[in-house]
């Protein structure tokens, strides 16, 4: 290691330092009082000098040591004796050992810096090292950590994107039962107008034929074929939520457990019902019938999950929140009932599920079924405020839950039903018939004059307002179909009543999703009278509105 830097006094103080090793090898003389050889006094400093100030200023030590030594310390001394062999030898020597000396220094100092340089590349390998070993650790603990994220926000994704189709797929299933709902509707109102005078001819006929006869024996089966067909129309409107309710407070729990006995004694005894409620509140504004329904029907479906007849059906009732964010369905967010029944049975596979509240969707054989239980139970819910959800894998098993509004004192509002008929007496009143279909007119009239009413029958609604604006005194009571081309009964019952407010109206219709009891009434109407009614019906309305007169 070179401590001094500037080159000409690296050399000055070489020179230097030979001459204090030269008066110090005098000095040393004197004191132990005998010789030194020039190797102990100059060695050490060349090999200092080569040491610590370089290989250059080692070898010019080393040149002028040579020359002090064979002037200074050489026999003879004070004299250059070049010519004698051994002179010239002693002076060799002493250059060639001074040489080597500087070189073994040199060699030295070069590998000393060498594995200075070394190890210090090696600290800093180390320190670089550790810094990358420390950059990498944290780079894999921000990667993980982005990678836990990225997991994370894919789970959620997905969650999202699975929540999102199967909104969409209660969206769309909605929507398809909405319009079987409309399709639905619109055929019960076409059977109900069908079915009308069908009933009502058929109980007239009855009335006039002898009991006992084969012609009435005959029109007593197609009567019966014709309530059939009736009661087949009510479970279509069931689905469509059209039919007739009649909504009170009742505990769902009680409902509940009298199905439940009823379905354990109707089920094959190797299907085992296991019941569970938890529920603070299990009151809700239904009808009692219709709950009842929807608690066999899905019961029903799950036993025939069993194909051998064999199994569990486990049923639970509680209470639950939904939110804004989960409502659905047409559901409001607020507390409702949760009933859930689940079976182990066959399951369902994704397209069958897909239309599994479809009416006359089944896939069971022919005769097993009509395909109606589950539309019935849809419609029944939704005519109730809730919501019904199926979960289904086939070979595991389906899961149906039912969703029902918790009825709270403040929100009700009851509905008025009428309930007892009229006593069934003849008549000799005026009646204004209005229908737009010939033959449920001709049969209505038939129907009424047999009892003894005077009939004034039109088939449209502006011909039927122009003859009671001309005659308002004479009618005791109109009858008007709901709906009708160019005039519809509401509007018909507005613009008489306007005419004559105490004319007792009565509005008939094949289904009341349109107008309910309630609505009817604020308009002025006494009756609301749903088809396809019996004769008897029909009579006992009639004499029930006429009477109201008074």
């Amino acid at each position: 290691m070179a401590v001094v830097s500037h080159w000409l006094t690296r050399y000055v103080v070489a020179a230097i330092l030979v001459m204090i090793a030269f008066f110090s090898r005098h000095a040393l003389m004197h004191i132990i009082g005998g010789e030194l050889t020039p190797f102990i006094t100059f060695f050490p400093i060349v090999m200092v000098v080569a040491l610590v100030l370089g290989l250059g200023p080692g070898i010019f030590a080393s040149a002028i040591a040579a020359m002090m030594s064979a002037y200074y310390i050489f026999p003879p001394v004070g004299q250059l004796r070049y010519g004698e062999t051994s002179y010239i030898y002693n002076i060799i020597v002493f250059i060639g050992m001074s040489m080597l000396m500087c070189l073994f220094a040199w060699l030295y100092e070069r590998i000393r810096l060498r594995v200075s340089h070394l190890e210090a590349e090696h600290a800093a390998d180390k320190v670089r090292r550790e810094n990358l070993e420390g950059l990498v650790n944290d780079r894999t603990a921000e990667l993980e950590e982005k990678n836990r994220k990225l997991v994370e926000e894919i789970a959620e994704r997905e969650r999202t994107e699975a929540e999102k189709r199967k909104v969409e797929a209660q969206l769309a299933q909605t929507q398809r039962i909405e319009a079987l709902d409309r399709f639905a509707g619109g055929i019960a109102h076409d059977l109900n107008n069908i079915l009308y005078p069908i009933i009502i001819d058929l109980e007239g006929l009855l009335e006039d034929e002898p009991k006992g006869t084969a012609r009435s024996d005959i029109l007593d089966q197609i009567l019966k074929a014709a309530y059939r067909q009736r009661d087949l129309v009510k479970k279509i409107l069931s689905f469509s939520r059209r039919s007739e309710q009649v909504l009170e407070p009742v505990h769902f729990r009680v409902l509940l457990e009298d199905a439940i006995n009823f379905l354990r004694s109707s089920l094959p005894r190797t299907i085992e019902i296991q019941l569970h409620i938890n529920t603070q509140s299990d009151v809700v504004m239904g009808d009692p019938v219709q709950i009842q329904q929807i608690i066999i029907n899905l019961c029903q479906n799950a036993a025939d999950a069993y194909a051998s007849q064999k199994g569990t059906i486990e049923i639970r009732l509680a209470n639950t929140h939904i939110q804004p964010l989960y409502a659905y369905q047409g559901m409001r967010a607020g507390d409702y009932l949760k009933l859930t029944v689940k079976d182990t049975g066959t399951g369902m596979k994704p397209e069958v599920m897909a239309r599994v509240f479809e009416p006359f969707f089944t896939t069971k054989g022919i005769g097993k079924g009509t395909g109606m239980g589950l539309s019935i139970v849809h419609g029944i819910v939704k005519g109730h405020g809730g919501a019904v959800t199926v979960e289904s894998e086939e070979g595991k098993g389906s899961l149906f839950t039912v969703y029902l509004p918790v009825w709270h004192e403040s929100e009700y509002q009851r509905q008025v039903y009428h309930g007892e008929s009229a006593p069934q007496v003849k008549g000799s009143e005026k009646i204004l018939l209005v229908d737009d279909e010939e033959f449920i007119i001709s049969s209505l009239k038939r129907t009424l004059a047999s009892s003894g009413y005077r009939v004034v029958a039109l088939t449209d609604g502006h011909e039927a307002l122009k003859e009671f604006r001309d005659h308002p005194d004479e009618f005791d009571l109109v009858i008007a179909d709901l709906t009708m081309p160019g005039m519809t009964g509401i509007e018909l019952a507005r613009k008489i009543l306007e005419i004559r407010s105490d004319i007792p109206f009565i509005l008939s219709t094949g289904y009341n999703n349109i107008i309910s009891r309630q609505e009817a009434e604020s308009f002025g109407i006494r009756e609301l009278l749903l088809k396809p009614t019996g004769a008897q019906e029909l009579r006992n309305a009639v004499r029930s509105a006429l009477e109201t007169r008074y």
